[in-house]
């Protein structure tokens, strides 16, 4: 008789930023184990993110557990050809979320797996985490042990010597116990909470966790050093790290190492850099996630919009 629900294997296509991207090998990783399948992942240029595998991951763990997309191909897998959902070409099982995210269909995909009378290949293209909750347990219990599972992964993930090597440095000459500081300001300043909101959070964590020093990592130079500025005056003890030497890649990736060591964090609550951050660091409860208020939304849009509406005329002129 055929054997029915047989993962041979998991690729993983990762989309979208860095942490992204992460979060769905975790996600994959973990996946692939309840399945007791190996995973493997295909990392390409999807226009959001150019940056290449080996210069953010440790050469050896990119050559044991990455696919080339020539080497997918040869195996009939191409993400183009991968629909948007859920989907079963031949031995192909394709979980591809997009605007519904994979945690809405997996048990659908589960139960495809399931009912496949010849063992099959799961190709996963994502970017953010999804987790399969077991019969018998309940949502809140599952999550947990899923955030768990993502802080072990994270912590064991290898990166680039170049980075690890500068987080070694960095700690040396600041050791725990610290707390975090993230402040992203590029692309979501429409989510930024005010800064008499962050101030507030930061004392509130500070005291709590019976510290005074703030590592403080942003996107922006300028409010990095603006808020190593404020913070001093509020009598605590700032720091960043010192991205000399590293890309751009490997210094967020170096940001993100350091916010996983701190005792918890104060950052944004849109932001998944920092709140994957706060899940390496083991403090998910700890940290605080702050929301952007109602009236920062409308003001930053407004000007957004004014500023595109000059470029417009200026274009004209």
């Amino acid at each position: 008789m055929p054997q029915t629900g047989v993962v041979e294997s998991v690729v993983l296509f990762p989309r979208n930023g860095l942490i992204n991207r992460i979060q769905a090998m975790a996600s994959t990783q973990l996946l692939g184990d309840a399945l007791s399948a190996p995973m493997r992942t295909c990392w390409t240029d999807c226009g959001y993110l150019t940056t290449p595998a080996d210069e953010v991951f440790d050469s050896s763990f990119v050559n044991k557990h990455f696919t080339s997309v020539e080497a997918a191909s040869e195996q009939g897998i191409r993400v183009k050809d991968i629909p948007l959902y859920l989907s079963q070409q031949g031995k192909l099982i394709g979980l591809r979320g997009h605007d519904r995210g994979e945690q809405a269909l997996l048990d659908s995909c589960l139960d495809l797996i399931g009912r496949a009378l010849t063992p099959t290949t799961l190709v996963i293209v994502a970017g953010g985490s999804f987790h399969v909750v077991r019969e018998g347990r309940g949502e809140p219990d599952e999550y947990r042990l899923f955030l768990e599972a993502k802080r072990d992964y994270y912590r064991g993930l290898p990166l680039h010597p170049a980075i690890e090597h500068r987080v070694q440095t960095t700690l040396t000459g600041n050791p725990a116990p610290f707390v975090g500081l993230h402040l992203r300001y590029s692309d979501l300043a429409h989510q930024a909470p005010f800064t008499t909101t962050i101030v507030r959070a930061l004392r509130n964590l500070t005291k709590q966790q019976g510290v005074r020093r703030v590592f403080i990592a942003s996107d922006s130079r300028p409010a990095l050093r603006n808020w190593m500025q404020r913070v001093a005056r509020m009598g605590l003890e700032p720091w960043a790290l010192d991205a000399s030497g590293l890309t751009g890649s490997q210094a967020a990736l170096a940001d993100w190492r350091l916010l996983g060591a701190s005792q918890a964090l104060v950052h944004f609550a849109g932001s998944s850099f920092s709140t994957e951050a706060a899940v390496a660091a083991g403090a998910w409860d700890s940290s605080i996630a702050l929301p952007a208020h109602p009236l920062r939304k409308v003001a930053v849009r407004g000007r957004q919009h004014a500023q595109n509406g000059w470029r417009r005329l200026a274009s004209r002129s």
